[in-house]
Parts: structure tokens; C-alpha cells; sequence
């Protein structure tokens, strides 16, 4: 039992450093990017939706298409450790959201030319959406 304890403690602190990760990743790009000029203070609606479409897409092809199944069978063998959180990160729909946003968002402002990439991961994720709901009505 108290092996158990320690192993939900150590895995604990994992999951404590990649937020810390996270955070300092997310502050880091910021200042890059307003340092360079390029942060914008405003997105236009039209692009936060596409990039929200965007994001729904990666997270989804991550989380739960079978394509991805290698990533996610490589990760699961670890019962503690870095790896074991990148699995956990790679299960939950949530945490894996906010680390594509953090990707999808610093290419936005970094350069145009991820416009393209963006754009086509949304309408992919549009058909996906289509999909989805077109299986759950014929349910």
C-alpha cells in the first residue's frame, strides 16, 4: 500500500513540473513574441475560431484516433515517471487542449505562413465535427 502512496506522490510531482513547464513555456513565447513584434493584442474572431476548430482537431487525432495509437502504446508502459505524465497528458482531452493551444497560438503570432496549416487542421476538424454528429444522430 505504501508503495502505491509513493508512486501517486512521485507521479504527483511529475505532474507538477510539467505544469510548471507549461507556465514557462506560455511566458517564455509571450515575451518572445512581443519582443519581436509579433504578438498581437487582438485576434480576429474569425481566426480564434479557426484555430479553436484547429485545436479541437489535434486534440482529438491525439486523444482518441487510432492513428496515433503508437504514441499512446509507447507511453503506456511507464507506471511513474516523465513518461507516464506525457501519457496521462496524451488521455485527457483537456490537458492535451491546452498544450496544442499553446502551439497552435505561438505559430499564429510567429509567423503567416502557419495560416495555411492551421486552415486545413480546421476544415479537417469540420469533418470531423460532421462526422461525429452525423454518427451520434443515426445512433
Amino acid at each position: 500500500m505504501s508503495e502505491d502512496k509513493n508512486e501517486i506522490k512521485e507521479q504527483s510531482s511529475w505532474h507538477i513540473l510539467f505544469t510548471f513547464i507549461f507556465l514557462v513555456l506560455l511566458a517564455v513565447s509571450i515575451i518572445f513574441l512581443h519582443s519581436s513584434g509579433k504578438f498581437l493584442k487582438t485576434v480576429p474572431v474569425f481566426d480564434f475560431i479557426i484555430m479553436g476548430i484547429a485545436i479541437f482537431r489535434l486534440t482529438h487525432l491525439f486523444v482518441y484516433d487510432s492513428v496515433m495509437d503508437f504514441v499512446h502504446n509507447y507511453f503506456a508502459k511507464f507506471k511513474t515517471g516523465p513518461n507516464k505524465t506525457i501519457f496521462d497528458l496524451l488521455s485527457c482531452e483537456w490537458c492535451a487542449g491546452m498544450w496544442l493551444a499553446l502551439i497552435i497560438g505561438f505559430f499564429y503570432f510567429l509567423t503567416p505562413y502557419s495560416w495555411y496549416a492551421i486552415l486545413i487542421i480546421a476544415l479537417a476538424g469540420v469533418a470531423t465535427f460532421i462526422d461525429l454528429t452525423a454518427q451520434r444522430i443515426m445512433r
